[in-house]
């Protein structure tokens, strides 16, 4: 615990980089086919505006992980981690399918919820 509040402190106040958030022209075209723009900061605004519409998005996403991990019995940590570290051919099904959920669902779902 003492290791990340040190490395928070260092990446944050010792060496901060002030520039901006450089992303390629391609993500930011992206983005804003997605409506949401680039900003200078960390993070666009649209992303953590806590409207409606994110809030019923952000409900479904937690029941659907509580389900997940119920049905999958552990989460992806306890499986990707874990049982990967002990060959156990459950978490590598549990984990194939996390990770291509997640895929699919960056590529799929995100457009219409931002």
């Amino acid at each position: 615990m003492l290791g990340v509040a040190l490395g928070g402190f260092f990446a944050g106040v010792i060496l901060p980089d002030p520039g901006p958030v450089q992303l390629s022209a391609a993500a930011v075209d992206t983005m804003a086919g997605w409506g949401v723009s680039h900003s200078e900061g960390l993070y666009p605004p649209e992303v953590y505006d806590l409207g409606l519409r994110n809030l019923v998005v952000l409900a479904i996403g937690g029941i659907l992980v509580g389900f997940g991990t119920r049905y999958a019995s552990g989460c992806t940590s306890g499986h990707a981690i874990t049982g990967l570290a002990t060959l156990q051919l459950k978490s590598l099904t549990a984990a194939i399918g996390i990770f291509g959920g997640g895929m699919l669902s960056s590529h799929f779902i995100t457009p219409f919820i931002v």
